[in-house]
């Protein structure tokens, strides 16, 4: 036999051509180069390592000759890649590990029965490849125009439970209720209304015996030689564990959607029990809450009220299962960290528990009767929704503390204000509103510039910008400023600014107000009176002298009048700091001056 065969591989690829004696062999690494060679002509049949640069390579050998004998193979035996390469035009399906003849006798074979139908035009075209399909992981079947089992693999007899006599000849309704048949049949309308020749559905596979449970089927149109529907064929896989996961995520979802809105410590703790029975199923567990005074973990919350869960007491910290797991912040897990015969609470016939932290706030413990315990992937979820939870008991804690803080600032008798992280009032207290003659709920959400004259807004950003620098949630600065009443006139005020309480994060400034009115006032009156004093001082035709006792009771001078000057020729400078009796009294009379200074000392 003198014949070429084009032999697609990946350009990685290990594995050798097909040695077949007699044929030469055309070496390809990429689908386009193989659509190009079968084009090209000169080549007789084409050898396609599918696993290896996928059936896309099938595919573009049979678009570029339609009647060249291609033959798929792989490594090992793979129904859904048989399938798959099947659709796109293979011959033959060749897994070259597993199946007899050779690869080579199966290109010979090809090549001798070229001609015989078009490719893709059998009756069955499982037929062909049952030897290749039987050894196949998923169960593979092919039905007749009737929807009655032609063929079927050893898997498809394992998943049904039915025995491969049993399901020959058999309804494909055996192990499909009605609805699932329905929605097979309408699928498969569809795919003989359009272009399309495979399709995807799932099903509840109903076995012999058990509970039906999800399958997804991979389902591809059969045609006859002359193109008319002949049945159809299938690759059914059982889809339990993803739809499990996907059970799962979906009630991690839900229950982390809930936990962002759940209130306060407890609620947080029943969502979490509540979400170990939405996201994996199991409802004997139990959430211990840790509590200072008590040092014990206390529960809170559990997910049924199976007696097996009900009146469980506290935990001591660093005691049994959910004492040490809080203790070293890691999830431990029955019979592996924490032994059996350890005290762990009244377990009863318990098989399989886990211990989970939640952060600093708790423990949750989930308790399984099944004789296998619990999978890893429960473990890792539940851990997942465990962080979930830990982070939203971190947030209950900090909100308990800001409400405390927000009601000591509510209800305290001072002029007091809350400013948030953008800068706005969010609490004023009535005093500051009343003094403000403003209303107190009118003035959340306004901003510093509605409150002070704009010449003074910079001075008090610059505080806060201070104290934020620094992050220290005891500092404060004090700053004069003026507040703008609702009649526009502007109270003078001292404002002695401070950080909010918060866990690190910048979370806002308190303010203290104290009026400064009063102050101001008699500021201004003594002013006023010290500018009198002065006018008389220096104005009046007397000789005026203002002097202080010292420590020795000698009247020292501060400052004189004109008039002083005049009178006895001295200047300021030279009497003051001096006695005024060493310059105004005769000789003799200074124990007159001093009688006079004790007199003029306060009682």
């Amino acid at each position: 036999m003198d014949a070429t065969v084009l032999y697609v591989r990946s350009g990685s690829g290990r594995r050798a051509p097909p040695d077949v004696d007699g044929l030469s062999i055309a070496e390809v690494t990429t689908a386009a180069a193989a659509r190009d060679a079968a084009a090209a002509g000169g080549v007789d049949a084409a050898v396609v390592e599918a696993d290896e640069c996928g059936v896309g390579s099938v595919a573009a050998v049979r678009a570029a000759d339609p009647t060249m004998p291609v033959v798929a193979c792989s490594g090992t035996a793979d129904g859904d890649l048989a399938a798959r390469a099947t659709r796109q035009g293979a011959d033959e399906y060749y897994p070259r590990e597993e199946a007899v003849p050779s690869l080579s006798d199966r290109v010979r074979a090809t090549l001798e029965d070229e001609g015989d139908a078009p490719p893709g035009d059998v009756a069955n075209p499982v037929e062909p490849y049952a030897e290749t399909l039987e050894p196949a992981d998923d169960g593979v079947y092919a039905l007749d125009e009737e929807g009655h089992f032609e063929f079927v693999n050893p898997e498809m007899v394992e998943l049904t439970g039915y025995s491969r006599e049993e399901l020959l000849g058999a309804p494909v309704d055996l192990i499909m209720d009605d609805d699932s048949v329905e929605e097979a049949r309408e699928a498969v309308h569809e795919l003989a209304d359009s272009e399309e020749r495979k399709t995807t559905v799932e099903f509840d596979l109903v076995p012999r015996e058990g509970e039906p449970f999800p399958c997804e089927d991979h389902i591809a149109m059969l045609t006859d030689e002359d193109g008319r529907f002949a049945g159809t064929a299938g690759i059914v896989r059982d889809i339990t564990d993803r739809k499990r996961r996907e059970e799962r995520l979906s009630g991690l979802l839900e229950t982390s959607q809930t936990l962002v809105t759940a209130q306060g410590c407890e609620e947080i703790a029943r969502v979490v029990a509540e979400g170990m029975v939405d996201a994996l199923g199991h409802d004997r567990s139990v959430v211990r809450l840790y509590d200072e005074e008590r040092d014990a973990l206390v529960p809170t919350a559990r997910g049924s009220d199976d007696p097996a869960v009900v009146g469980r007491s506290a935990s001591p910290v660093g005691e049994g299962g959910p004492g040490r797991a809080f203790a070293s912040g890691e999830t431990l897990r029955l019979g592996d960290a924490v032994a059996p015969g350890e005290p762990v609470g009244d377990i009863g016939d318990t098989t399989d528990a886990v211990y989970i932290p939640l952060g600093e706030h708790g423990v949750v413990t989930l308790e399984t009767t099944d004789p296998v315990g619990f999978e890893e992937a429960t473990v890792s979820t539940a851990e997942v929704l465990a962080s979930m939870a830990a982070v939203a008991l971190e947030r209950a804690d900090r909100e308990q503390d800001l409400l405390r803080c927000r009601t000591v600032i509510e209800n305290v008798q001072d002029m007091v204000y809350v400013r948030d992280t953008a800068g706005r009032f969010s609490l004023v207290t009535d005093p500051l509103a009343d003094w403000l003659g403003r209303d107190r709920e009118a003035l959340v959400g306004a901003a510093l510039a509605d409150l002070l004259p704009a010449s003074e807004v910079p001075a008090v950003e610059g505080v806060v910008d201070r104290l934020r620098e620094e992050g220290d949630s005891d500092a404060s600065e004090r700053v004069e400023t003026e507040f703008v009443g609702a009649d526009g006139q502007a109270w003078p005020a001292e404002l002695e600014v401070s950080l909010f309480p918060s866990d690190g994060a910048f979370a806002g400034t308190v303010g203290v107000v104290r009026d400064r009115s009063e102050l101001a006032e008699t500021r201004e009156l003594l002013e006023t009176e010290r500018d009198r004093f002065s006018y008389l001082f220096d104005n009046l035709p007397d000789a005026v002298v203002e002097s202080k006792l010292d420590a020795d009771d000698r009247p020292v001078v501060r400052t004189v009048n004109d008039a002083f000057t005049e009178v006895f020729g001295y200047d300021a400078e030279e009497v003051v700091g001096d006695s005024i009796n060493e310059h105004v009294l005769p000789e003799g009379e200074h124990e007159a001056g001093r009688e006079l200074a004790d007199r003029q000392r306060p009682p």
